[in-house]
C-alpha cells in the first residue's frame, strides 16, 4: 500500500476530515477497489466502521451512485421485525 499523509494525497484519496458527500465516497470506493488502501486502512484512517464501508460498496453495486446519498440509503434498508410484532 502507499504511504498516506494526513491531508489526503495525490493518489486520489478525499481529505481526512471531510463530509461524505457522494463524491467523495466514490472515490475513497474507487482507490480500495483499485488496491490503494484497505478497507481496514480506510476505516482506521477516516474512522469509518467496516460496516459503513461494506454498506456503501454494496449500495454502490445494488443502486449505483444514487445509492450513496444518505437519503436514499434509508429508502433501500428494510426495517427489522422484532419477535412478536404483527406483520404488516
Amino acid at each position: 500500500m502507499i504511504e498516506l499523509g494526513c491531508e489526503g494525497s495525490s493518489a486520489g484519496l478525499p481529505l481526512f476530515h471531510t463530509r461524505w458527500v457522494i463524491s467523495r465516497k466514490l472515490q475513497l470506493l474507487s482507490a480500495i477497489e483499485d488496491d490503494l488502501i484497505t478497507l481496514e486502512e480506510a476505516s482506521d484512517r477516516y474512522l469509518l466502521t467496516m460496516q459503513e464501508l461494506l454498506s456503501w460498496q454494496v449500495h454502490k453495486t445494488r443502486y449505483g451512485e444514487r445509492g450513496l446519498l444518505a437519503t436514499q440509503v434509508q429508502k433501500y434498508r428494510k426495517p427489522e421485525k422484532k419477535s412478536g410484532e404483527p406483520k404488516s
